[in-house]
């Protein structure tokens, strides 16, 4: 059943009828209302609005208050605001400190607002620690939680959001900042992983859901999506959203020119066999990427180096590149990578000696086994054929009405003999060795995907259009930066990833006898070590209790801070500028430009200016004399008056202190008379 929000049910109310309209699930006790939107009943969303305590009555959730406020107010009167006990405050604080550290909410702001902003990092928070992106149990699963938002978003808000309120040029507005904020910080200084994949979308409406390769093996439509991720610390920097039919070598043409565009300067690519294309080789090549690309085992080049090195390097310790018995050896010029392409590389083959026995024994078991299942069948009067992957290997053949079973044993030793070989292009002769070690650097972006899929629960898409779809990718690809994170700090701390997020969680928040939040400090050495990896001390739950506390005042700031940071960033950008402030005078020790001048044609050594003196220089006549001595008719004959230099002339008077004395001199005229 596809229910919609369960929300926080309010099991402290007394009972109330259920509505009429409403079904209850005899599974569970749910209670529920059709939202028809102009379908058949059976195919109509539902939403949940309680959970039944008889065939009539019921308690309510939060979805039954937003959706039936009269009978609400009927039965329950004004509302009254019911405050958690105890908030969890771990990944709170654990998304602001990471957020300050690497600019994600700043640059969330600038493109969203704060409103959607703080959806957004809530969603994402949801998304690490449910494990889910449904949005109808986002409600009940984040009530205990410290969020960003001021108050709870239900599921219905959520959805108006992902289809109306996060708009394309918003999406791509973020994505270029962040990928602008990692090449500043140094992110994109390192090889970069590129791969895709693909979500299974059960939605009717979605313009990008078309029929794909499903990893799920399942039949339904797909959404595809492609990543570029920093192979080192699997942090992701760019996506891409596409439509499910879209092939990995087209898809990786915007990601190219997203980085391209933004002047990375990668040290090179790292791609898996998906996108071994002519396509995908040209494109690197005009923009000049270094590339580390594994080649499929049917491609031209590949097969040309296992037919001339095979033998060479199988087992040869001569060769090895790994002390997990991988060997390896590279050509010594460019090769043909297609045989009906001009594109080249340097071609690397590659004996993995550990996976290639495994999958050798593998294979002689299947035929061994299917040979043996097949003559079992034949033998009890069956009529069978030969699986597919067996076809190769196996054939059943007829001679006088009698059916055996042949294994063609020469195309079974050459498939035996080729387990474990593989080869990896390379724009440049790095060797062997380098190829090997920075190709399975990409375990970072293969981690990436699996998290995206298991642990924040993007394996599926229930959405209803393209907007949402796109949408709640995005809040995806913002929940993946806080999980690679958190994933790093976990490492650091010791512990697994999903154990650090349940342990970090249990730091909270609890509401004393007045009504006021206050912060249990009874973190762990491991909880402190953690935090401090997103630079988070235990005071800063303080500041996070103070901050929750002071959201109900009617004049609140809707972006959230830590109240320790924001006053060293104070402090730090005014000794910016007092440092940039230039003080009066020269500094001790320098001398007056114009006091030197360079003396040679080089300017090694300066020589200091001589003073000018007083008058004329020597042998030069003044400009004005000539018009003096004839009595040019500029003057008329008469030596222009000085000119009045500033102030009064030296023991002249003020006309106010003239005309003051005039009018009345020091102390009472002669015959006058005080006046009292």
């Amino acid at each position: 059943m596809n229910y919609f929000s369960m929300a926080h049910i309010y099991w402290d109310k007394r009972e109330i009828p259920i509505p009429e309209g409403a079904h209850i699930n005899s599974n569970d006790g749910r209670v529920f209302i059709f939202l028809r939107e102009g379908k058949v009943l059976e195919k109509s969303r539902r939403s949940v609005i309680g959970r039944a305590t008889s065939k009539t009555t019921m308690h309510p959730n939060e979805t039954f208050k937003q959706m039936f406020p009269s009978l609400w107010k009927q039965h329950y009167g004004e509302d009254e605001v019911i405050k958690e006990r105890q908030l969890n405050s771990g990944m709170y604080a654990t998304c602001l400190g990471l957020s300050y550290k690497m600019g994600l909410y700043s640059q969330l702001l600038k493109s969203f607002g704060p409103l959607y902003t703080n959806a957004i990092m809530d969603y994402a928070m949801y998304s690490n620690l449910a494990k889910s992106n449904v949005a109808m149990t986002f409600a009940e699963r984040m009530a205990s939680e410290v969020i960003f938002s001021k108050n709870l978003p239900n599921d219905t808000w959520l959805s108006e959001m992902f289809t109306s309120k996060m708009s394309r040029n918003q999406r791509m507005s973020f994505c270029d900042g962040w990928l602008q904020l990692c090449k500043e910080r140094g992110d994109t200084e390192a090889w970069i992983s590129i791969d895709g994949s693909n979500d299974d979308c059960e939605s009717e409406g979605c313009e990008l859901a078309e029929k794909g390769k499903a990893k799920s093996g399942s039949d339904s439509n797909v959404v595809y999506f492609i990543y570029a991720v920093s192979a080192e610390t699997g942090l992701p920097l760019t996506y891409r959203v596409l439509n499910g039919g879209m092939v990995d070598s087209k898809a990786i043409n915007g990601i190219i020119a997203d980085l391209s565009s933004h002047g990375v300067t990668t040290r090179g690519l790292l791609l898996d066999r998906g996108l071994c294309t002519s396509g995908v080789f040209s494109e690197i090549e005009k923009v000049g990427y270094p590339y580390i690309v594994m080649l499929k085992s049917n491609t031209y080049s590949h097969c040309r180096m296992y037919e001339e090195e095979s033998e060479r390097i199988r087992w040869n310790v001569e060769c090895l590149v790994s002390r997990d018995s991988v060997f390896g050896i590279s050509s010594r010029t460019k090769r043909r990578i297609f045989k009906n392409y001009d594109n080249e590389a340097f071609i690397n083959l590659f004996f993995d000696g550990g996976n290639g026995s495994e999958r050798s024994m593998t294979l002689i078991k299947k035929v061994m086994d299917s040979a043996s299942m097949l003559r079992k069948r034949i033998a009890g009067g069956e009529d069978v054929t030969v699986p597919a992957p067996m076809r190769p290997y196996i054939s059943i053949k007829e001679t006088d009405g009698v059916r055996t079973v042949e294994i063609d044993r020469g195309e079974w030793q050459k498939s035996v003999n080729a387990k474990g070989f593989y080869s990896i292009a390379s724009d440049s002769c790095y060797g062997a060795e380098f190829v090997h070690h920075h190709y399975y650097l990409r375990d970072a972006s293969e981690k990436m995907y699996a998290e995206i899929k298991t642990q924040l629960g993007y394996e599926v898409l229930r959405t209803h259009s393209t907007e949402s779809v796109e949408n709640r990718l995005f809040v995806c690809f913002v929940a993946s930066i806080i999980r690679s994170e958190i994933m790093r700090a976990s490492l650091a701390a010791g512990a697994p990833t999903n154990q650090m997020v349940r342990e970090i969680n249990r730091t909270h928040l609890f509401l004393n006898q007045s009504d006021i939040y206050v912060a249990i400090h009874d973190e762990s050495d491991r909880q402190k070590a953690f935090l401090a990896y997103f630079g988070i001390l235990p005071s800063d739950f303080d500041s996070i209790a103070a901050d929750v506390n002071g959201r109900a005042a009617a004049i609140v700031s809707q972006e959230r801070k830590l109240e320790r940071i924001e006053t060293a960033r104070a402090e730090q950008e005014k000794q910016k500028k007092e440092q940039k402030k230039r003080k009066p005078g020269r500094p001790k020790g320098s001398k007056n430009k114009k006091q030197e001048v360079p003396d040679g044609k080089n300017g090694e050594e300066t020589a200091a200016v001589p003073k000018a003196e007083t008058g004329s220089t020597k042998g030069i006549k003044s400009r004005k004399t000539p018009a003096k001595k004839a009595g040019s008719s500029a003057t008329n004959g008469k030596i222009p008056e000085e000119k009045r230099k500033p102030g009064r002339p030296k023991g002249s008077l003020n006309k106010k202190t003239i005309e003051r004395r005039q009018l009345h001199k020091r102390g009472r005229p002669k015959g006058s008379k005080n006046k009292k």
